[in-house]
């Protein structure tokens, strides 16, 4: 097999599984590339690998997960050339093309783990293969119609997965009770480890983070027709 410089859609096959063990698997018919990647090849490779994921996955994980990857690279050419990446170098890419609205991460700070390695295989088998699992399954959801409120700083923007629309009000009002008890109770000197457990288990995200998801401030006309209680 030639080695491919200009990398397609078609050179990854993404698989989705949502369950009890909720992951996305994207498998390369190609290499990966790296931070010291020429930019142009760079972008062209996060475009491939990126509307290969838009068309084959419709859920986006939205708690912390973990991340495997595994890239075959002949033995000689990892050890005997200067040609190769450095593991580390070829994670941060492909973080960057799996996330955002039409991807399979809102942020790539989900990641709490990962593991990355090389096999040895033989001459033009070059490729590699990287599985991104939720730590949570029930934090895999459809990425259709998602939406942020933003509370503003320190507490950031909390998720409003679809549903019904008589859910939205009930769910921003419980957002907003339990920020305004949070701040109750530090006012009234208790420790932000342990006022924090009066919000939600769903985490929040900083604004700066949500580039191109549809984000309402808390107090916009739309968000504040919604209850309270």
């Amino acid at each position: 097999m030639r080695r491919t410089t200009s990398a397609e859609a078609s050179h990854f096959t993404v698989t989705q599984i949502f369950g009890y063990d909720s992951a996305v698997k994207v498998e390369a018919s190609i290499d990966p590339i790296s931070l010291q990647t020429d930019p142009e090849r760079k972008k062209t490779f996060q475009s491939a690998l990126a509307e290969a994921v838009k068309v084959n996955t419709d859920r986006i994980f939205t708690g912390d997960v973990k991340a495997e990857i595994t890239w075959f690279v002949p033995e000689e050419r990892r050890y005997n050339t200067h040609l190769v990446a450095d593991i580390d170098n070829i994670i941060k890419p492909l973080f960057d093309a799996v996330t955002g609205p039409n991807g399979i991460m809102i942020d790539d700070n989900q990641v709490q783990q990962v593991a990355a390695s090389w096999l040895d295989v033989q001459p033009d088998e070059h490729k590699f293969w990287m599985r991104v699992t939720a730590l949570d399954s029930d934090e895999f959801i459809k990425r259709k119609s998602l939406r942020f409120v933003d509370f503003g700083r320190p507490y950031g923007c909390m998720l409003l997965p679809s549903g019904p629309d008589f859910l939205k009000p009930i769910l921003v009002g419980n957002f907003a009770r339990a920020i305004h008890h949070y701040q109750e109770q530090i006012a009234n000197g208790v420790e932000p480890a342990v006022a924090k457990r009066v919000m939600p288990i769903q985490r929040s995200y900083p604004l700066a983070r949500l580039k191109g998801f549809e984000v309402e401030t808390y107090a916009s006309s739309q968000v504040r027709q919604w209850p309270d209680s």
